[in-house]
């Protein structure tokens, strides 16, 4: 029985599963994979159950493919083969858009969830709740909307170099391999997706004041004031959050500091694990 009706039945994902003990769920940023967290898997395997998937339309998961709006609690319906797989509750973890699907799926299937990491969720409905972000919201929207224009006009290229010097800093897609520029710019389509996903309010202050579970939350302060606004945001709304500043960091801190990220991670889940009994 499907644990959230909405969802459709033969979902097929792209998902890893390793290790024994208790269990975690990795989602990746957007034009990521399964691949960002397998140096995690691999550290964290000896104790605890670490799962990973492809979100729609990246990796080896299937494209969206429906006439409606994607929606965050569409991509939250990809875990439940995984939380019928894996023993017990999950913690989930995120990182950017990952980070949004993780607070989505713990609202779908909080009663699986027994706590939450994110590295910079990327909820930007929260910043039109009031004027005094809009100076910070009106500078996202013009980076979606730009990269809405560049799609319409077929210049895919351009609106994935857009998207990644907007979130890693000038210059930062010409750095990148060829081939991993074409697979960037195939994407896009799917990354403005994730932005019209991130841009709805599909989570609601109540909706994040009701999830008692403890969060993790993590952002750079090399960040876009976007993402750094909207962890400061969460911090006010989530009733048993941890809020971390990270120097030296920006937006892909997870990817550029892989090991110190990882580092704070296993330090939470060991000590969380220890408190809650798991």
């Amino acid at each position: 029985m499907s644990i959230a009706p909405h969802c459709p039945r033969g979902l097929n994902p792209n998902y890893f599963v390793r290790g024994t003990g208790p269990g975690i769920v990795c989602l990746h940023c957007s034009t990521g994979s399964v691949r960002q967290w397998k140096a995690l898997a691999e550290r964290l395997e000896n104790r605890y159950t670490v799962a990973g998937f492809d979100l729609y339309g990246y990796g080896d998961s299937p494209r969206w493919i429906n006439q409606k709006m994607l929606t965050l609690a569409d991509e939250a319906c990809l875990l439940e083969p995984l939380l019928e797989k894996i023993e017990g509750k999950v913690t989930l973890i995120g990182h950017s858009y990952g980070g949004a699907v993780a607070l989505a799926s713990a609202k779908q299937y909080r009663q699986y969830v027994r706590s939450i990491v994110v590295y910079e969720p990327v909820l930007f409905g929260l910043l039109f709740e009031s004027l005094f972000n809009s100076v910070i919201s009106e500078e996202i929207s013009q980076v979606k909307r730009r990269v809405e224009r560049y799609l319409s006009d077929g210049l895919y290229g351009s609106a994935a170099k857009l998207f990644i010097d907007y979130w890693s800093g000038d210059g930062s897609f010409e750095h990148l391999p060829e081939h991993h520029k074409d697979k960037i710019a195939s994407e896009m389509p799917k990354v403005l997706m994730d932005f019209n996903a991130v841009f709805s309010r599909d989570l609601s202050p109540s909706d994040l004041a009701g999830l008692n579970c403890p969060v993790l939350l993590m952002y750079g302060l090399n960040s876009p004031a976007a993402s750094q606004q909207v962890a400061h945001l969460l911090s006010e709304k989530l009733p048993n959050v941890e809020m971390r500043g990270l120097l030296g960091m920006g937006h892909m801190g997870p990817v550029t500091h892989r090991d110190q990220i990882n580092d704070v991670i296993e330090n939470y889940l060991d000590r969380t694990c220890q408190i809650l009994g798991c």
